[in-house]
């Protein structure tokens, strides 16, 4: 899946693991140590840099190899990658067998991790740790979180385990330099949260609760938009200009959902002095907010 089990020529022959956090890396080598037999001497290791560490190559590769316990003779050169904006460690070690066997292993247990959520969750943890990535705006907002992999298969699995855990993917990404199951909207945010898949890499699930946090401040989402102004209107009638100074959004954008409630019966209009126009929670309304969860009864509108 993604980099953990690269295919050559349409056949596993490298297995190996690629990550910026040490500590995954660590938890790699000794699965590798204890269950497979292979020692973190037997592995090769590749390192890629950002220009600004260009200068400090040397102390960056003798740290990761006591960290890792890795011999620098193991080492390639570092690269360098305009980029990149941390240090990447790729560990492998070349070997046909392992690799078809690995491979093996994984299909033997898609039965079992489609049995339960707790399966489900705990391989998509591993997974998004490995292949995630959590892409937050320059606004802050949290824009998408991508789980990359090459192989269409391996996507529809991906695909099938979230939607197990009731996150609803977006449209795989297909494109020359990356291909992943993308995963967009509050919702599904909110229960990667919830379920702590992003929890085995702290950079990873730092990104994804500060651009949560943010999610909300700067995205005026529909429902909930909704709920605000209805929430607003039946304390006292509100123009349109009230509800937008108030909820400090754009008019335009106030506007459009007076639309979408007066089209579902919840307000309607009354003009005073036949030009200033206001708007009035009707009972429909007012049924909605007394519900004990008004918020899920206008997605059902």
């Amino acid at each position: 899946m993604g980099d953990g089990i690269k295919l050559q020529g349409g056949k596993p022959k490298i297995f190996g693991f690629c990550n910026t956090e040490l500590k995954l890396l660590k938890h790699f080598l000794n699965f590798s140590k204890d269950c497979l037999g292979i020692f973190p001497s037997d592995f090769n290791i590749r390192i890629s840099i950002p220009p600004s560490m260009s200068n400090s190559t040397e102390r960056i590769e003798k740290e990761i190899s006591e960290t890792l316990q890795i011999p620098l003779k193991n080492f390639w050169k570092t690269q360098i990658f305009e980029r990149r904006n941390d240090i990447c460690v790729g560990i492998k070690i070349s070997s046909r067998r392992l690799g078809l066997f690995m491979d093996s292993l994984f299909l033997s247990t898609i039965s079992i991790l489609k049995s339960s959520q707790e399966f489900s969750a705990s391989f998509l943890k591993g997974l998004i740790a490995s292949e995630g990535n959590v892409y937050v705006r320059t606004c802050g907002r949290l824009g998408e979180v991508m789980i990359a992999s090459h192989q269409k298969h391996e996507r529809f699995l991906i695909r099938k385990l979230l939607e197990k855990l009731g996150i609803r993917p977006n449209k795989d990404k297909i494109s020359e330099k990356s291909q992943g199951v993308l995963i967009h909207g509050f919702d599904n945010f909110k229960k990667l949260l919830e379920m702590g898949l992003c929890d085995l890499h702290p950079s990873k699930k730092s990104n994804l609760v500060r651009g949560l946090n943010d999610f909300k401040k700067i995205q005026f989402r529909k429902n909930e938009g909704r709920l605000q102004i209805l929430s607003l209107i039946v304390k006292n009638v509100k123009t349109s200009k009230q509800l937008s100074e108030k909820l400090k959004k754009k008019q335009m954008t106030v506007n459009f959902h007076l639309r979408s409630l007066k089209n579902s019966g919840l307000i309607e209009e009354a003009v005073i002095d036949g030009r200033t126009k206001f708007w009035i929670i009707t009972e429909r309304g007012k049924n909605i907010l007394e519900k004990e969860n008004p918020l899920e009864c206008l997605k059902k509108l």
